[in-house]
């Protein structure tokens, strides 16, 4: 069962992965810094995070993220969940999962020249529904 949200310059997709320091790092591709955190929809002391690599700029990834706050970031972002009150790392519930995925679209694509398609992913969680 699908625990995380992936973005990457190719796909935006639910994804199973562990939930730990090493496997954030992994997905990212480095040292992981939260891009955003905002109020889960489920509410109490939930909330949503992404990570992206804190070098991504630094190191010419592609930029495939754009956040409602005009926030943008290069490479890969994994999006989990957080206890704040603890501030452990969790799983993605399934409201969470499906807010996220209803929330993220493709809002650029283009084909550089002898390489891959390449897109780029718009996220807004400013909304707090989910279609029923």
């Amino acid at each position: 069962m699908p625990n995380a949200f992936r973005i990457t310059s190719q796909t935006a997709e639910a994804v199973q992965i562990p939930l730990g320091l090493k496997s954030l790092q992994k997905e990212v591709g480095g040292y992981i810094e939260a891009a955003f955190t905002v109020p889960s929809i489920d509410g109490g002391s939930r909330f949503v995070t992404g990570y992206v690599n804190e070098e991504g700029l630094l190191i010419g990834l592609p930029m495939c993220l754009i956040t409602a706050d005009g926030g943008s970031y290069s490479g890969n972002c994994i999006i989990v969940g957080l206890d704040y009150s603890t501030g452990d790392t969790v799983p993605l519930s399934a409201t969470e999962l499906a807010w996220v995925s209803e929330n993220c679209e493709k809002v650029m694509e283009m084909t550089p020249f002898g390489m891959d398609t390449m897109r780029v992913w718009g996220l807004d969680l400013t909304s707090k529904e989910v279609a029923a």
